[in-house]
């Protein structure tokens, strides 16, 4: 379900492995309000996140224990930005899992 007042611009679904990472490129616009999502499967029990500007400064990274990882930004400045999806550990011996990304205008 869509965050209230806000639409689906992309999702995507991928498949990680422990400790490999998946980057994602957006372009948010100044001044527009957004939410990134992520999800993933029930055999994760932590998948962080980071969030970097064109210039490959860190926006905002959510590095705490969880499978459903979030950030909300509001850019200054129209650019490309990079999401680093990273699987940090299973609950049990699988090495993958399946999760999402969506982002929220």
């Amino acid at each position: 379900k869509a965050p209230e007042g806000l639409r689906m611009v992309s999702s995507d679904m991928l498949t990680l492995l422990l400790m490999k990472e998946a980057v994602y490129s957006f372009t948010l616009f100044a001044g527009n309000s957004y939410q990134l999502l992520t999800c993933a499967g029930a055999n994760v029990a932590d998948l962080d996140i980071h969030l970097y500007d064109q210039n490959g400064k860190l926006v905002e990274a959510k590095t705490e224990v969880d499978r459903q990882p979030s950030i909300s930004i509001k850019p200054e400045k129209t650019g490309t930005f990079y999401l680093v999806v990273k699987l940090v550990d299973t609950s049990d011996a699988k090495p993958g899992a399946v999760g999402y990304v969506q982002l929220y205008e």
